[in-house]
């Protein structure tokens, strides 16, 4: 009999002390014994597979850092590149201006008849001559 849940009092109708009443009987030792150490097997198993989880998730987190930094590597790169092509662009539209080469194929079509009719001209003077 239990007063307030958790104090044992004597029971006065089946005859035992507080002391048999507590005692385990051996067998259910040996079957909580096992009952323990199968959970403690289990949770080992499972403590082992978290941690081997755990070691690959770290190991994919260091191959994605090693990534994201080749890749910031490389858009620095395509940066520095971009704007060396820039400058030479400029530089060569400055060139191209005082150099008159923004000339149109047609346009150089145009300026080539032009001289060979020139030079037939000369050659026609000169055969006259």
């Amino acid at each position: 009999m239990r007063i307030n849940d958790n104090i044992l009092t004597p029971d006065p109708g089946n005859g035992l002390s507080v002391e048999e009443h507590l005692r385990v009987d051996p067998s259910e030792m040996k079957m909580a014994k096992h009952d323990f150490e199968k959970k403690c097997t289990r949770m080992e198993r499972q403590i082992l597979r978290l941690e081997n989880e755990k070691n690959q998730l770290k190991f994919g987190m260091q191959s994605w850092e090693q990534e994201v930094e080749r890749t910031r590597k490389a858009k620095s790169k395509a940066g520095e590149d971009l704007s060396g092509l820039q400058s030479d662009y400029k530089k060569l539209c400055t060139s191209a201006k005082y150099a008159d080469l923004r000339k149109t194929s047609a346009r150089w079509k145009l300026e080539i008849q032009e001289e060979k009719e020139r030079v037939d001209l000369w050659e026609r003077k000169f055969r006259d001559a």
